[in-house]
């Protein structure tokens, strides 16, 4: 009780200052104004405060099996002061300044973050030539710099607002990709025959050789496991290169572009770590110089990159050439080439006469590397991706229409990492307690919900021991395999560049729900189809919009010795201002959308629809009132599931498939709203997950095991991503299927404010 009185009077308090803020908004205006013109200084930023309130429940674990926490509270704020100093003309300097706190333990020193994510220096000679040291965010064209995100039709209003404060969290800037380095910039205006002449350049470091959490979350897409491109560490420091030249003739009516890339591991910069010699220690080794084995840092993604792209492209507005500013008419059409260096690896490692590990002559522990021969031009993978755009449309002062179709055609081993890394992975978010030690596979987990991953975030979480009792087993029992017990970031958003074997082991672990057709973007690799986009709205602001879609894509190579997949994509959407309509300047919208998904491999298929429909009302000057509603459903066929248990064997977990899953979600809730990107929201919602496994992939009785009521202790014969409970009440089963239902429930207070 007192918890909701003190949180009530901070959100009457921040509504009340929000409230003097707009009325004194002239006079803070014309200070600051003084301070920039006497100083040089520009200072603004961004408030966030984020309250979630998560609870979790299922009716099946009706004996209390799970004994970990049902609750998870998140509570943080963070101020992102976005300071600009130029104290000359022609030379300034830019730094984001990051203050948070938890709220959770407000009174640990400790848990106050302090820290500079962004910063940079910035210049120009003359008015031609820009130059950025530090960090910098590029984008030259889907196939070459772009960063892939996810894009929801007509996404209520009350989940989108979620979703922005998380991809904001991440420095995230639209399709820009965040770099660190050089970056250099040239324009040259020529008159209006030859246009505009753009140049530019940069050099960035991608990843550093480092060893990060080995069996942690923090830097692992797989914590713990021994797999390719479970770990992000990096055995080199990795580099990026680039060169984009662009010709606008013709009053920028025609575009002329070419882009060269080129990728690379610095060899010199190899790094080595110590490891534990598992095999020597199971084979009963006593001697303590064997216990560890010098590996590099990354030994299973050991072996250095090289690629190398060039891509041509070439863009016309037919419309302006034509001078008629009604019509929408524009084609651009672009080529690229990627050379990849693929590496043999051999002989790992040395072996002594008497077959036990060689020592390095220098003591510098055991012998253990990777020989890498490049012997033939075969051995440099080459790919062509092709990608044509073409919009159609007329618009007036009242009404618009316009047709967007692009053409794809991407080789098999099409490759760069600086297109197809994508903005969003998949990751289990609020209550990730619960469900610990299977936390780290994603939409594999028990607990996950494609929802939970999309709009929530914790930028310092927490986790409990899953030994919760209090004595000296506590750290040692009370470790996952998913995460260490120590303070981690839990979201889906990042700004990183993958390597080959990453992306692999991502697009194993994507949501199909949400990234299915084109999972990297229009960069995704071993795709040809068409994709089609209708709009058409009504109003001078769009009072009245809606919108189609239609996709149709193929692999060009099927994978693994399988047929090449087929992949649909189709459904619409609407929003519609009522208010607006009728002339008044308070808005009342109304947006829904539908979208059908599907994928087929021979036999095996998997379809997906989703489902939104939202309300945003605004009535009275500033104070509004959100609701949302999404749902998805899923469901995999006998061979599809047969397929994925395959495609998923090498984890450490038997993945039992979802045969059909049901998802919705709604939330409601009042906002004071100030600007688009500043408001306080109180909502609460409701998120309720369905799943139905297939478990006729494990052996004997649905999961064996021992189970001892004393202490509710339960060991699997087979570790699954079931539920412990359920896997508890179904050990003795011999059913080829179990279903699983959860409840999610969410109070939630947010401020987000943009100055």
């Amino acid at each position: 009780m007192l918890q909701r009185l003190i949180f009530g009077l901070l959100s009457v308090s921040a509504i009340a200052s929000a409230t003097a803020i707009a009325d004194n908004q002239a006079k803070i205006d014309s200070t600051v104004e003084a301070i920039e013109s006497r100083k040089g200084v520009d200072i603004g930023g961004t408030v966030r405060a984020v309250y979630n309130k998560s609870n979790v429940e299922s009716d099946q674990d009706v004996n209390g099996f799970n004994t970990l926490p049902d609750r998870e509270i998140a509570e943080f704020v963070q101020l992102d002061l976005d300071m600009h100093f130029r104290p000359w003309d022609f030379v300034g300097a830019n730094i984001v300044l990051r203050l948070g706190a938890g709220m959770q333990d407000y009174f640990a020193n400790s848990a106050t973050m302090v820290n500079a994510p962004w910063i940079n220096l910035e210049g120009n000679i003359g008015k031609n030539f820009h130059w950025t040291a530090g960090d910098f965010r590029q984008q030259y064209s889907p196939l070459t710099v772009y960063m892939p995100g996810v894009d929801i039709m007509y996404e209520p209003t009350i989940f989108a607002r979620n979703r922005e404060m998380a991809q904001k969290e991440a420095f995230i800037e639209g399709n820009q990709r965040n770099l660190q380095g050089l970056n250099l910039q040239f324009r040259a205006d020529m008159g209006p025959t030859l246009g505009e002449l753009r140049a530019e350049g940069f050099f960035a470091r991608l990843r550093r050789a480092e060893r990060l959490d080995t069996t942690g979350a923090e830097g692992n897409l797989l914590p713990g496991e021994d797999i390719w491109g479970a770990s992000q560490a990096g055995t080199f420091d990795k580099y990026a290169l680039a060169a984009n030249l662009e010709l606008y003739p013709l009053n920028k009516n025609l575009m002329l572009g070419v882009t060269f890339l080129d990728v690379w591991d610095d060899e010199d910069s190899k790094s080595y770590s110590y490891y534990q010699n598992d095999s020597y220690i199971e084979n009963g080794g006593t001697d303590p110089q064997y216990n560890y084995i010098r590996k590099p840092v990354n030994f299973n993604d050991s072996l250095p990159q090289s690629t190398q792209v060039i891509a041509g492209r070439i863009g016309a507005d037919i419309a302006g050439l034509m001078g008629n500013k009604s019509l929408i008419a524009d084609l651009t059409g672009e080529v690229a080439y990627s050379m990849d260096k693929i590496y043999a690896e051999a002989a790992v490692p040395v072996l002594a006469e008497d077959g036990s590990i060689a020592v390095l002559a220098d003591g510098d522990g055991i012998a253990y590397d990777t020989l890498r021969t490049i012997t033939s031009e075969d051995e440099i993978e080459k790919g062509l991706a092709i990608n044509a755009n073409l919009n159609v449309g007329y618009k007036t002062d009242s009404w618009m229409a316009k047709v967007s179709v692009d053409y794809i055609r991407n080789d098999s081993s099409w490759y760069n990492s600086l297109a197809q890394s994508p903005s969003f992975i998949a990751s289990r978010v609020m209550n990730s307690d619960k469900d610990g030690n299977l936390t780290k596979y994603g939409p594999y987990a028990p607990l996950y919900s494609t929802f939970d991953a999309l709009y929530f975030f914790t930028p310092k979480h927490a986790p409990v021991s899953q030994y919760l009792t209090n004595d000296d087993k506590g750290m040692q029992e009370g470790q996952t395999k998913s995460y260490n017990i120590a303070p981690y970031s839990k979201t889906s958003y990042t700004t990183a560049t993958y390597t080959r074997k990453e992306l692999a082991l991502i697009d194993e672990l994507s949501d199909a729900n949400i990234q299915m057709v084109l999972p990297n973007g229009l960069a995704t690799t071993n795709r040809t189809g068409v994709r089609a986009n209708l709009v058409a709205g009504y109003g001078k602001d769009n009072l009245v919009e809606v919108q189609g879609l239609f996709t149709k894509m193929d692999q060009v190579a099927g994978m693994g010795g399988l047929d090449a997949a087929s992949y649909t994509e189709f459904g619409g959407g609407a929003k519609i201002d009522v208010l607006g309509l009728l002339g008044f300047s308070l808005p009342l919208e109304l947006s829904g959308s539908y979208k059908h998904a599907e994928r087929s491999i021979s036999s095996a298929e998997f379809k997906t629809d989703f489902i939104n429909a939202g309300l945003y009302a605004r009535y009275w000057k500033r104070l509004g009132i959100s609701a949302g509603f999404q749902m998805i459903n899923a469901e995999l066929n006998a061979a599809g599931a047969l397929m994925q248990e395959l495609a998923m064997s090498n984890l450490k977990v038997s993945v039992a498939p979802v045969m059909t899953g049901k998802q919705m979600q709604w939330m409601v809730g009042l906002d004071y709203t100030l600007a688009p990107h500043a408001w306080l929201a109180i909502n609460y919602g409701q998120a309720t997950v369905k799943n139905t496994y297939s478990v006729v992939g494990l052996t004997g009785t649905l999961l064996g095991g021992e189970y001892s009521a004393g202490d509710n202790s339960f060991v699997p014969a087979t570790e699954t991503n079931l539920p412990d409970y359920v896997a508890i009440e179904n050990r003795e089963s011999t059913a080829s299927q179990v279903e699983h239902e959860f409840t999610r429930s969410i109070l939630q207070a947010t401020i987000n404010v943009e100055f």
